[in-house]
């Protein structure tokens, strides 16, 4: 029989928790991973290489038996990860209190992101499970064995994703400091990280078009595309966004300050973010004093401040990147806060307040599927009957890839925050005739002509104003078709009477 171990009720607690509250309202790059295991595509991925094929094994065996694939991948999210949080317990368990290290497990645990990612078709949250496991091991005890172990448990974390290579040097300087020599930690490294390199090379080679340039190419995607890793005047702002994305969710704080007026439950949920926030604030200053002495602690905080420098220039409004800093800097404060009563009593008050607000307004709305964007703008758009030549003109991709993979309809989509690089007059110019030229029929989300101020991605090139300028001579042709909620406000779904355009 097998015995129920604290760490094992805390990984059963979570795995029901995370199956009777189910995410139903996934988004872009869950659709986009479903989308490209059902038709082939990127098999192997630079970024993700290792979960892409995890992924694509499980969707094949998944619908060979007839079961829902987004259903059978989020439900192996949900059982990684569970087992982070019984191992996050773990780690503190061996360095506080067990009602602390249960209190800190719970509040990882209720952290928005730790719920979004165990529940969706999200790399996220396989990541973390290896980070947590390899800072476990490498922590565990010293010697050669613990050692290998966790740069292994590592190396595999980076082939599933290549995030996960910024925990390497903080790593290697704690295993070195600990064991007096240098050459010995890069010894115990080299044993997994120069089979995951060569394995990274050689996949290279294989999925490019050939030759080291091709190679580099695939390995250097993303950087080639452009669109991350720029400091610019508002990171701070949107490093503000992504934060409280990754902690709290977002969809009920938009709602509460976007919403055009603010209720009595929307109230609540600001006073209990804002309390829950204060506790943790109070617990971290407590664990400030205690951080700079244990090792283990200093291995944390450094990872951790290198995860948040990382988050902040990559993509500081991404609440995925801030995912890993924020668990980090939580699992810091419990393994170092003071064992008084006062404290013991503010952890338990914001462990309490936390997952009260974040199950209430955020994890229980989103598990129902008529509070989800993707699934309701998929559905207002299935009645249209659209097909694959027809336009829709959002900027919400999630909501085509959506229609795409329940109906298996794929129209084109079209948005200015998307256009092409160039001179910004001339490139509205050339989107406005292929709209008036566009031979199919054409759909339009109202707030991609009315953007919301607070999505502020949108805004990277053109202003508010440029979005309603370069649909002006169409406002008058848009006839409502239909309306989705999207976060708290009701956004009309238009069609385009071609006969009626402004010429």
């Amino acid at each position: 029989m097998i015995k129920l171990t604290p760490e094992r009720l805390v990984f059963l607690f979570f795995l029901v928790f995370f199956i009777f509250v189910p995410n139903n309202d996934q988004g872009y790059d869950s659709y986009a991973f479903l989308l490209d295991a059902r038709d082939g595509l990127e098999i192997v991925h630079p970024h993700h290489l290792l979960y892409n094929v995890f992924k694509h094994i499980l969707f094949l065996l998944s619908t060979g038996v007839g079961l829902d694939a987004m259903k059978v991948i989020s439900l192996a999210s949900s059982v990684l990860g569970a087992l982070s949080l019984a191992v996050i317990f773990r780690f503190i368990r061996q360095r506080a209190l067990p009602e602390i290290a249960l209190t800190g497990a719970i509040i990882v645990g209720m952290v928005f992101s730790s719920w979004y990612y165990s529940t969706s078709v999200e790399v996220n949250i396989v990541t973390m499970m290896f980070l947590i496991l390899s800072l476990y091991y490498l922590t565990r005890e010293n010697g050669d064995r613990s050692s290998i172990l966790a740069f292994l448990l590592l190396t595999i974390g980076i082939l599933f994703h290549q995030i996960l290579i910024l925990a390497l040097i903080p790593m290697l300087i704690y295993d070195s400091s600990r064991h007096r020599s240098f050459v010995r930690s890069i010894r115990s490294c080299m044993y997994s990280i120069i089979p995951g390199f060569v394995i990274y090379i050689v996949v290279a080679f294989a999925a490019s078009d050939g030759g080291i340039t091709g190679a580099f190419a695939w390995l250097t995607k993303y950087p080639g595309l452009g669109r991350w890793g720029v400091v610019h005047s508002g990171s701070l702002i949107a490093s503000a966004g992504g934060i409280a994305k990754a902690v709290f969710g977002g969809s009920m704080l938009r709602q509460a300050l976007y919403g055009g007026g603010i209720s009595l439950p929307e109230i609540l949920y600001l006073v209990g973010a804002g309390l829950s926030l204060c506790g943790m604030i109070i617990l971290f200053i407590s664990a400030t004093k205690n951080i700079l002495k244990k090792t283990d602690s200093i291995l944390m905080a450094a990872t951790s401040l290198i995860f948040l420098v990382f988050a902040f220039w990559w993509a500081p409004q991404d609440g995925g990147f801030w995912f890993y800093p924020v668990v980090l800097i939580m699992t810091i404060i419990f393994i170092s806060i003071g064992n008084s009563a006062l404290i013991r009593n503010t952890a338990y008050a914001t462990m309490i307040i936390f997952a009260f607000v974040n199950i209430t307004c955020e994890f229980v709305p989103a598990s129902r599927i008529n509070n989800s964007v993707s699934r309701s703008g998929a559905d207002a758009l299935a009645k249209l009957a659209l097909d694959d030549n027809d336009l829709i003109v959002a900027n919400m991709p999630q909501i085509r890839l959506a229609l795409d993979y329940h109906y298996r309809v794929k129209p084109k989509i079209k948005s200015v925050a998307y256009l092409e690089d160039g001179p910004k007059s001339e490139v509205i110019r050339r989107y406005q005739s292929f709209l008036s030229d566009f031979e199919g029929r054409m759909i339009i989300f109202e707030n991609e002509i009315y953007p919301e101020s607070h999505r502020r991605f949108l805004f990277g090139r053109f202003s508010q104003s440029e979005y309603t300028e370069t649909y002006q001579p169409f406002l008058s042709s848009l006839v409502p078709v239909d309306s989705i909620r999207v976060y708290g406000k009701w956004v009309t779904i238009y069609e385009l009477e071609k006969d009626d355009v402004q010429k």
